[in-house]
């Protein structure tokens, strides 16, 4: 990401934006009882934490990247109260991820990097699963939450082929409700490296 960028993003916290999202994205809470009891997790553009917290409390060792030095502030103050021992990182996701590790988990929420997803599987384990939600470029009636550029969309079927290497566990593409009553169109999808 740019400087630009990282400031946008830093502005975007400072502001408050999405202060009021301290739930985990539905998918984590749907598909919770598919993924291993335990385990090493990565929660990707993690923002303020809400999906690596929901881990921690699952039993997850786990690490947030992001690129918003506000951002993950925030999440390290928010974690300190839980009593959760997450460690947070700052990372420019246009370089790649440099973690030399793999993970049992992965999230990646509302965040589009194509090239990341195409390369997913080499921070996986064996077996090891990805959760991913990212807007969907849909025609609707009405007006959907999310970016409003086409380029930070999905098409309709192109996560599947972005995890092309990986199995699909569970999918969906359509118009979901947020909790703050939005409607969002996303394209969801569980998937796992084969095991050994």
């Amino acid at each position: 990401m740019s400087l630009e960028d990282r400031e946008r993003w830093n502005q975007r916290y400072e502001e408050g934006s999405y202060s009021d999202r301290s739930h985990p994205s539905p998918v984590l809470g749907e598909w919770r009882e598919l993924l291993p009891a335990q385990g090493d997790a990565l929660d990707i553009a993690c923002g303020l934490g809400r999906n690596a917290r929901f881990l921690a409390r699952e039993n997850f060792n786990v690490i947030g990247v992001d690129v918003s030095d506000v951002a993950l502030d925030r999440a390290r103050k928010l974690a300190h109260r839980e009593r959760l021992d997450i460690r947070y990182e700052w990372i420019d996701l246009d370089d790649g991820l440099p973690l030399q590790s793999q993970y049992d988990v992965v999230t990646i929420i509302r965040f589009l990097d194509r090239e990341l997803l195409q390369e997913i599987h080499n921070v996986l384990k064996p077996g090891g699963f990805v959760a991913v939600e990212i807007h969907l470029l849909l025609d609707h009636p009405r007006p959907l939450a999310g970016p409003r550029s086409g380029r930070f969309r999905l098409k309709p079927g192109e996560l599947s082929e972005l995890l092309g290497t990986l199995q699909p566990v569970r999918q969906f593409e359509g118009v979901v409700v947020d909790p703050d009553g939005h409607e969002a169109a996303v394209a969801r999808m569980l998937a796992r490296k084969a095991p050994i």
